[in-house]
């Protein structure tokens, strides 16, 4: 056997390990971005919103693309009384929950 393919089932298997890791990694951060939003409403529902907007912000931070995320952040802004600041994000929530062709 020529040592051409074994170096190409090595790097194939090399691809796939990094591929699972990277997809580990990224359902490890929306599962934390998901506890931070929790946490901002449960802080938010008490009346905390500096406590809800710093945990929301947190998540955003952690997993830019997750649209509970922005839609929280408009919810938090919105009680807060910044209806510029919470229309922003409140879109780009519904934008991201959108189906493709309604983008």
């Amino acid at each position: 056997m020529s040592i051409l393919p074994r170096w190409f089932a090595k790097k194939e298997r090399q691809s796939s390990a990094a591929d699972t890791a990277a997809q580990d990694a990224v359902s490890a951060a929306r599962q934390q971005a998901s506890k931070l939003v929790d946490l901002a409403n449960v802080a938010e529902d008490g009346g905390d919103l500096a406590s809800a907007l710093l945990r929301v912000r947190e998540a955003i931070e952690i997993d830019p693309r997750y649209p509970r995320a922005h839609l929280n952040l408009g919810n938090v802004l919105l009680a807060g009384g910044d209806l510029e600041g919470a229309s922003g994000w409140l879109r780009e929530g519904a934008k991201a929950l959108s189906p493709p062709g309604r983008r």
